[in-house]
């Protein structure tokens, strides 16, 4: 009988293990809003988000109304920008809070991604680091020549009768003296999300 006056404390006991885990695991999951990142129109905003310090971190495009995830993707693990605080941030947004471009850059490498809306109205998240190597086409020169680069979103157009919308990109290159070399073109995104340029 005395064993059975017991159940309901353990059971509280059991409850607040429970709910003691639950908090840890929400307090695991990290959700850092990157600096200036709220649309035009301000109904989205930029997110970094990671599970945990083994987790690999991903990019968000959210809804700060709604606390919905409107497109997200893994950044590659060579750039973690919720535990380095040696790399910078560049945003660019669409005027029509249709598209974004972000870099993310240190002393060495630099990383840049679009989100944009397509055809069916969705957002999608597409990788612009491509835009290194027609950077480079221009200067005529190899990545290996340079110790450094940093990739820039600036600006975004329109799209035209005669030309898709555009997204330019700069990139500035540091060779081993020092010397640094910038290139800025425009790229072509497609209704489906797709990239292309010159």
């Amino acid at each position: 009988m005395t064993a059975l006056n017991h159940i309901p404390q353990m059971l509280l006991v059991v409850a607040g293990l429970l709910l003691s885990n639950f908090r840890a695991i929400a307090d695991s999951n990290i959700v850092t809003q990157i600096e200036k990142s709220l649309s035009p129109n301000r109904s989205l905003a930029l997110f970094v988000t990671s599970g945990g310090t083994n987790s690999a971190e991903e990019i968000a495009l959210m809804s700060p109304e709604g606390k919905t995830t409107l497109a997200k993707m893994p950044l590659p693990k060579a750039v973690s920008v919720l535990r380095r605080s040696s790399v910078t941030t560049s945003i660019a947004w669409k005027h029509d809070s249709t598209g974004v471009a972000v870099s993310f850059s240190d002393k060495t490498i630099s990383y840049i991604f679009g989100c944009v809306t397509t055809a069916d109205g969705r957002f999608k998240w597409i990788d612009l680091s491509v835009a290194e190597g027609p950077n480079l086409g221009v200067l005529g020169r190899s990545r290996t020549d340079f110790v450094r680069v940093e990739h820039t979103p600036t600006h975004w157009t329109d799209a035209s009768d005669v030309t898709p919308r555009m997204v330019w990109v700069r990139s500035r290159f540091w060779d081993r003296t020092g010397q640094r070399y910038t290139v800025e073109q425009e790229f072509a995104i497609s209704p489906t999300g797709g990239i292309g340029w010159k």
